[in-house]
């Protein structure tokens, strides 16, 4: 009895076994993450606190501040050779605005002033149509020009030793900043405005700590602080932004974002970059996986990761060769040339 029990359990486990086996063969598993294990770098993380000592009262204003942005966005419009002929000048501590270029600007700073005055503000989601396979979003370009122009309206009234006025500037830069990073709507979206909060940050520092007509030393704790914070988020982006932003993306890595990121913009930016890896994956389980997201993400309630599974269905062989690695040391990828 004993005897025929063991040969019945060492068959069971046998059988066992090539059921395994049989099952992997016919249904091949994806590539497991590499760099992606730590669950940290995929939770969601922002700065805890509001540096009002700082960046004054917290908004509280009513409407979509995203609107005010885009009208922002529209007076910016083609203005790329003003702000290069500005760029050409800039770090001369005499550096002239010519007339022209500053009426554009100020009526740009104008927009971003009452986007600065409310709550909260959306962008992102309203630009599904100009989700690609590609490392750049193109609304980001518009919002990057903004900051620049943001950015050195803030430096000419520095020089002038303007201090108010540099300083309402340089809040009102990182307000929207603040808000297009918290919208998480789209990763490059949220670089644009994580980069402006860190812009603005070293504008408080040079107006509180470094500026004897403006030393505050609670404002410049409260800036420290806050980039404290926001140093460690910066440094989860570029992570992020190194591992998708490849020819050959490591395909456990692509899905665990694409699933699993507590950060909505970079499943967005992982969803589309499926289309990538439809070229470069050489196991079948991936290939099989692929399909499989692809399928999901497109019937998403989410429109903006629906957008990026179509982007990643409809991206071809020929799209694919004509694919290049973005220039990691852009931020973010694919704005140095907005115009």
């Amino acid at each position: 009895m004993g005897s025929k029990f063991g040969w019945f359990l060492a068959a069971s486990l046998v059988l066992g076994v090539v059921a395994i086996v049989v099952f992997r063969l016919v249904f091949p598993q994806p590539t497991e993450p590499d760099k992606t294990r730590d669950k940290e770098l995929l939770a969601f993380k922002s700065v805890d606190f509001w540096p009002a000592a700082a960046a004054g009262p917290k908004p509280t204003g009513e409407g979509d501040a995203g609107n005010d942005y885009w009208d922002a966005v529209q007076v910016s419009e083609g203005k790329f050779k003003a702000l290069a002929d500005i760029y050409q000048t800039f770090g001369e501590r005499n550096y002239v605005i010519p007339p022209e270029s500053m009426g554009f600007m100020k009526k740009v700073h104008e927009h971003v002033v009452k986007g600065a005055q409310r709550a909260s503000a959306t962008y992102a989601t309203r630009f599904p149509e100009e989700i690609r396979v590609a490392p750049g979003f193109f609304p980001a370009r518009g919002l990057k020009r903004v900051a620049d122009v943001l950015f050195f309206l803030y430096m000419y009234y520095y020089y002038q030793k303007d201090y108010d006025r540099a300083e309402a500037i340089n809040r009102d830069m990182f307000t929207m900043g603040w808000h297009l990073f918290n919208e998480r709507g789209h990763a490059n979206i949220a670089m644009v405005g994580l980069q402006m909060q860190v812009i603005s940050l070293g504008g408080f520092e040079q107006l509180y700590k470094n500026t004897p007509a403006k030393k505050n030393p609670d404002a410049a704790g409260a800036e420290k602080k806050y980039w404290q914070q926001l140093k460690a988020i910066r440094q989860q982006y570029v992570t992020k932004m190194e591992i998708l932003n490849s020819r050959q993306p490591h395909t456990g890595d692509l899905f665990n974002i694409a699933e699993n990121d507590g950060d909505h913009g970079w499943r967005i930016q992982a969803v589309q970059m499926l289309g990538v890896v439809k070229f470069t994956a050489g196991r079948r389980g991936d290939q099989r996986y692929i399909r499989k997201l692809i399928s999901r993400f497109s019937q998403s309630d989410d429109e903006l990761l629906r957008a990026a599974a179509k982007a990643a269905g409809e991206f071809t062989q020929e799209d694919f060769d004509a694919y290049s690695v973005p220039v990691l040391t852009e931020w973010p990828p694919g704005v140095e040339h907005y115009d």
